[in-house]
């Protein structure tokens, strides 16, 4: 019970500091602009973008190329929703849909834990 909490605290935490930023306007984008904000939001050197008071936003600063190799995981923790049946979900964001909703199982946990995004 109390790692099902934290798993959902720690996507939260992701999912709030992405709304800092852009004020939850990701209903408003084409794909093409929610990748290019996605990419933005996980890559950026500090100062290159700023929360939607105007402050320069630190982020996350990966590495292009990790980012890249990672791209469909890292976004689905904002961008979770109705993600099953999306061609570009792999087995893995399955299994985190599994993991932060309702089916946190062992097998479940110990392929989420294993990967290097987590």
């Amino acid at each position: 019970m109390l790692l099902k909490k934290v798993l959902r605290d720690f996507r939260a935490h992701v999912k709030e500091e992405f709304h800092k930023v852009y004020e939850k306007k990701e209903w408003y984008w084409s794909d093409e602009t929610r990748r290019q904000k996605d990419k933005l939001f996980f890559t950026a050197l500090p100062k290159a973008i700023k929360d939607s008071r105007g402050y320069p936003y630190v982020g996350y600063q990966f590495p292009e190329e990790f980012y890249e190799r990672n791209e469909v995981v890292l976004t689905s923790l904002i961008h979770l929703k109705n993600r099953k049946g999306d061609e570009h979900v792999t087995e893995f964001v399955d299994v985190m849909i599994d993991v932060l909703g309702s089916k946190p199982n062992q097998k479940n946990l110990s392929i989420f834990f294993r990967n290097e995004v987590i």
